[in-house]
């Protein structure tokens, strides 16, 4: 009696934790203009994920030696 007891006890307790994707969908649907794609460095990457996330992000650096700008996330691409 007492084992079916504490299993209903953490039955209970853990159906909450069913709910955690339904409600992340929810989420997600709900602030979709705020979430970007992140280290979105090359065009192809762009193109990969266009159907999934409405902004990305894109490192954009200044290389003084060059006098340019350059995209990457650490250290700027060679392009």
């Amino acid at each position: 009696m007492k084992r079916r007891l504490v299993a209903a006890f953490l039955l209970v307790l853990c159906l909450p934790l069913l709910t955690i994707p339904l409600c992340n969908d929810q989420v997600v649907d709900h602030y979709i203009d705020k979430i970007w794609l992140h280290r979105t460095n090359t065009i192809e990457k762009l193109h990969e994920f266009e159907d999934e996330y409405k902004n990305f992000e894109c490192d954009v650096l200044f290389v003084p030696e060059l006098n340019d700008f350059r995209i990457g996330h650490d250290t700027p691409s060679s392009e």
